[in-house]
């Protein structure tokens, strides 16, 4: 399978970065290291198609998050649980308020 720098989601990261207030370029990504160069072509990295891969699931099956809480501190009983496959960056956040909603 032969990916290119269009197999990543540049507006996703786009939009990560701005409310950063950073730019994000093909130079940032090379920078980053997201991008690299390779007989005069560009090519992603593991870690750019984990972070921003369109098809990151199909890539990359194995990489989600789940959480469950439990009643008690027998572990027998389920309160609440999720399983989550969004982008590794914007998924902290859905952790995040899953504990948030969990522990208040």
């Amino acid at each position: 399978m032969k990916l290119t720098p269009e197999d990543m989601d540049f507006d996703l990261a786009r939009k990560l970065f701005s409310a950063l207030n950073k730019p994000f370029t093909r130079a940032t990504a090379k920078t980053l290291e997201l991008l690299i160069d390779y007989q005069e072509s560009q090519y992603p990295t593991r870690g750019g198609l984990l972070l921003f891969g369109k098809d990151r699931d199909q890539l990359f099956p194995d990489p989600f998050v789940r959480l469950a809480r439990f009643e008690g501190i027998t572990k027998t009983g389920v309160i609440d649980q999720a399983e989550m496959k969004s982008p590794l960056l914007t998924i902290v956040d859905e952790v995040l308020a899953f504990i948030q909603r969990n522990t208040s």
